[in-house]
C-alpha cells in the first residue's frame, strides 16, 4: 500500500517553479514554463512549426534531457522515460503513429509524479490527443542491404468520436551466415597442464522477434479514460558454432572438431486494462495486466576426433503466469497539491 502527497514545487532561487511543462501543437509547437510565484506571464519557448514535427515522437526530441534514436526514447541521465497517451501507459512506437495535427498538448514532467516515484524514471511524457474522426498509418523500416538485418514497424490507428482503435506489428530479425566463435579454456591438472582451444568456422545465426498489438481506447477529457490492449510477442532464435579443436594434455596436442547448436523460443500474450475517472476533486485509477509466458531452450554440444568423443545436451521448458494490479485514489487539495493513496498487487507462478 502506498500513500503520497504530491506537492509539485521545488525551490528555485526565491521562487517556486511548477515541475511540468506543456507543448501546444497548433500552428507552432511551443513549451510553456509556468512559475506560480512570478507575476509575469509564462515564459514561452517556441521550437518550430508543426510541419517540422510530423509525429509526436519528433516533437518530444526537443525537450530537455530527452534523447530520441529511431523509435527509442531515453533520458540523458541514463534513466528511463515513461510514455503515456491520454494518461495510459504506452510505448514510443505509439508516439510515432500520432500525427502532429492530432496533438492537443504534451505534458512533460521533469520529476515523475508520486505514482511513478519508485520506478527510477528520469521523466514522464503524457501526450493528450484531440477528438477527431480519421485515421493514420505509420511505417518505419530499418534494413541492411548486404546482410540479414531488419527492424520494421507498421501501425494503423483510426479515431471516431471518443474512441480510437489501433493495430501495430513489429518484426526484428537477424540472419547471418558467417558467425565465428573462438574459445579457450585452460587449467592445471595435478603436475600437468590441460587446455582446449576452439577456433570458429563459418557458422549460421538467425532469429525473428515478433510483436503484435491491438488496442482500443475511449477518452473524454477531464472525465474518464478507458484503454484495453492485447499484445502477443514471439521469438524464434537459432545459432550454431562449428569449430576446430586442439586439446593439450600430458604434453601432447590432440586435434578434432567441435560443434554446438542451440535454439530458444518464447510465446508471450498479455492483456492490459486501464481505467481512470475524475469527478470534481476526486480521481480513481485502476490498472490490471495479465500475462502468460511459454519458453523453451534446447542446446547440444559434441566433440569428435579425440578419444571416444564427447556429447552433452540441455532441454528446458517453462510456463509462467502473472497478474499485476493497482488502484489509486487521488484528492486535489488545491490546484497544485494532490493527495494520493493506492495499492499494488502482483502474483506469478511458474512451472
Amino acid at each position: 500500500t502506498l500513500i503520497g502527497l504530491n506537492y509539485p514545487f521545488h525551490q528555485l532561487h526565491s521562487a517556486h517553479a511548477k515541475l511540468h511543462t506543456y507543448i501546444y501543437a497548433y500552428t507552432r509547437v511551443c513549451v510553456y514554463i509556468h512559475t506560480y510565484t512570478d507575476p509575469l506571464p509564462p515564459q514561452i519557448w517556441c521550437v518550430g512549426s508543426k510541419q517540422q514535427f510530423p509525429t509526436a515522437i519528433q516533437a518530444i526530441q526537443t525537450l530537455p534531457k530527452i534523447l530520441v534514436s529511431d523509435l527509442t526514447v531515453g533520458s540523458s541521465d541514463g534513466k528511463g522515460v515513461k510514455i503515456l497517451i491520454n494518461g495510459v501507459p504506452s510505448s514510443s512506437v505509439d508516439l510515432a503513429s500520432i500525427p502532429s495535427d492530432n496533438i492537443s498538448k504534451i505534458q512533460y514532467y521533469f520529476q515523475p509524479p508520486i505514482q511513478y516515484s519508485n520506478m527510477g524514471l528520469g521523466a514522464v511524457i503524457n501526450v493528450i490527443t484531440k477528438q477527431q474522426t480519421g485515421g493514420s498509418l505509420m511505417l518505419n523500416t530499418l534494413n541492411a542491404v548486404t546482410t540479414g538485418f531488419g527492424n520494421d514497424v507498421a501501425s494503423l490507428k483510426y479515431n471516431w468520436g471518443r474512441s480510437t482503435l489501433g493495430v501495430m506489428y513489429n518484426i526484428n530479425y537477424r540472419n547471418y551466415n558467417d558467425r565465428r566463435l573462438d574459445e579457450e579454456i585452460s587449467y592445471p591438472l595435478g603436475d600437468d597442464f590441460y587446455s582446449k582451444t576452439r577456433t570458429g568456422r563459418k557458422s549460421p545465426y538467425a532469429y525473428e522477434q515478433h510483436l503484435a498489438e491491438l488496442t482500443y481506447s475511449n477518452v473524454k477529457p477531464d472525465d474518464y479514460v478507458f484503454n484495453a490492449k492485447f499484445s502477443l510477442g514471439a521469438l524464434n532464435r537459432r545459432r550454431s558454432s562449428f569449430q576446430d579443436l586442439v586439446m593439450t594434455r600430458l604434453g601432447s596436442d590432440l586435434q578434432g572438431t567441435a560443434s554446438s547448436h542451440d535454439k530458444d523460443k518464447y510465446l508471450n500474450p498479455s492483456l492490459d486494462l486501464y481505467f481512470n475517472k475524475i469527478f470534481g476533486r476526486h480521481e480513481l485509477t485502476f490498472n490490471a495486466v495479465g500475462t502468460y509466458y511459454n519458453s523453451s531452450y534446447n542446446y547440444d554440444y559434441s566433440e569428435s576426433g579425440i578419444d571416444d568423443g564427447f556429447t552433452t545436451k540441455t532441454n528446458i521448458e517453462a510456463d509462467k503466469y502473472s497478474l499485476i494490479g493497482e488502484g489509486w485514489y487521488g484528492y486535489t487539495i488545491k490546484p497544485m497539491t494532490k493527495f494520493l493513496v493506492g495499492v499494488r498487487y502482483a502474483y506469478n507462478t511458474a512451472f
